[in-house]
C-alpha cells in the first residue's frame, strides 16, 4: 500500500538521520549485508522462527488467566489457548487450573531454539540441556535461582509454551468472514509439543542434574511447520534484543518482509497497521509510535541491510537482503 505523505517533519528527518548513520557505519565495516556463511562464522548457530511468529505476535506481558489470546494483522489471525487442567481435590471436588498464555521474550527465544534444533537435526525430539542452567545460557540468560528469579520465569514460560494450542489463519479478504464463516485460504491449528519427558518443575534445583533431562517431543504438525515455513534468524541478534519482545517481533518480521518487496518498489505501512501487529500492550497511539520508532532503530543497528525510512505517519520499506538468506541456509544444511 502507499500512504499520502507531506514533506517529512523535522522529527522524521532526525530519525532518518540515525538510520543513515547506522548504514554508513555498516558500509565502512563491510557489514551492510550479513550472509548466512558470515553469520555462522561470526555468530554461530542460526535460529528458525515459525511462520506465525513473523506475521503476528504473542502477548508482550502476561494477559492473566484468560481462555484465549487473539491477535489480527491484516490477513493474518493468531489465537493461543492455554492448557486448562482439571484437577480432583482430596474432598472429591474438581477445579480447573489455567496454566497461562506464553508471553514476553522467553517463549520467542524458545521457539527460535526449537526451530534451530528441528532444521539442523531433523528430529522431533528437542532436548533442553544437561541441566536447567545450561538451557538458560543457551537462551542468553544468566541463571538465577529463587522465587521470582530468571530460572523460575523461564521455567514457567517453557511450560506454558509446551502445553498451549496455537491456531493461525490467513485470509486475503478478511471482510468475508462474517459472510462465509469457513472461507479462508490457509489455516493451521497445532499443539507444539506432543509429549514432555522428565518435566518436573518442583524438583528444579541447582546441582540436581540427574533430575533435569527433559525432552520435548514436537507434534508432527509443529515439526512440519518448522521444517517448511520457518524464518531464519541470527540467534545472537535475538539474544541481544531479548530485553524487548517488541524488538524481537520487529526483527523477526522485518527481514522476510523487506525481502518480499520487488527491487525498485516501495511499501508504506501506517502506524495504525503496525499497531495491529505490534501494539497489543499500548493504549495510547502516540506511546506506541514512540516505542516502535525507538525499537526499529535498535533493530536496524543489528540488521544493517534493512532499507527502512520513516515517513510522517508510518514507515517506508524497500527491497533488502534478508539478515540471514533462507535459500543459502537451506543449501548449507543440505551440504
Amino acid at each position: 500500500m502507499s500512504l499520502k505523505t507531506d514533506s517529512p517533519s523535522k522529527w522524521v528527518q532526525r530519525k532518518n538521520s540515525k538510520l543513515v548513520i547506522i548504514r554508513r557505519n555498516a558500509e565502512a565495516l563491510a557489514d551492510i549485508t550479513v550472509t548466512v556463511e558470515a553469520a555462522v562464522q561470526r555468530y554461530g548457530d542460526i535460529g528458525f522462527m515459525p511462520h506465525f511468529a513473523a506475521q503476528t505476535s504473542l502477548p508482550y506481558t502476561d494477559p492473566g488467566p484468560i481462555n484465549v489470546w487473539s491477535r489480527e494483522n491484516g490477513i493474518a489471525c493468531l489465537s493461543v489457548q492455554p492448557w486448562l487442567e482439571v484437577r480432583k481435590n482430596v474432598d472429591g471436588t474438581r477445579e480447573v487450573i489455567n496454566h497461562g498464555i506464553p508471553s514476553g521474550s522467553v517463549p520467542r527465544l524458545i521457539l527460535a531454539y526449537m526451530g534451530w534444533w528441528v532444521v539442523t537435526r531433523k528430529t522431533r525430539e528437542v532436548p533442553i540441556g544437561e541441566d536447567f542452567s545450561s538451557f538458560m545460557r543457551l537462551l542468553g540468560y544468566v541463571p538465577k535461582w529463587g522465587k521470582g528469579e530468571t530460572n523460575e520465569t523461564v521455567a514457567a514460560q517453557l511450560e506454558r509454551l509446551a502445553t498451549c494450542r496455537i491456531s493461525y489463519s490467513e485470509d486475503p479478504d478478511p471482510t468475508r468472514r462474517h459472510k462465509i464463516k469457513a472461507m479462508m485460504s490457509n489455516f493451521t491449528d497445532i499443539s507444539l509439543v506432543k509429549r514432555v519427558e522428565n518435566f518436573w518443575l518442583p524438583s528444579w534445583r541447582e546441582g540436581q542434574h540427574e533430575l533435569w533431562t527433559p525432552v520435548l517431543t514436537l507434534t508432527e504438525d509443529a515439526f512440519e511447520s518448522f521444517k517448511t515455513e520457518c524464518v531464519p534468524t541470527n540467534l545472537q541478534t535475538l539474544k541481544r534484543l531479548k530485553k524487548s519482545p517488541l524488538k524481537l517481533d520487529i526483527y523477526t518480521w522485518l527481514s522476510p518482509r523487506l525481502f518480499r518487496i520487488r527491487p525498485g518498489s516501495t511499501a508504506d505501512v501506517s502506524y495504525d497497521l503496525l499497531a495491529l501487529q505490534f501494539g497489543s500492550r499500548f493504549k495510547d497511539p502516540h506511546e506506541f509510535q514512540k516505542a516502535f520508532d525507538g525499537a526499529l532503530i535498535d533493530v536496524c543497528r543489528e540488521y544493517t541491510a534493512a532499507n527502512v525510512e520513516f515517513i510522517n505517519n508510518g514507515i517506508r520499506l524497500r527491497h533488502s537482503r534478508p539478515h540471514v538468506d533462507p535459500t543459502k541456509e537451506l543449501k548449507l544444511l543440505q551440504d
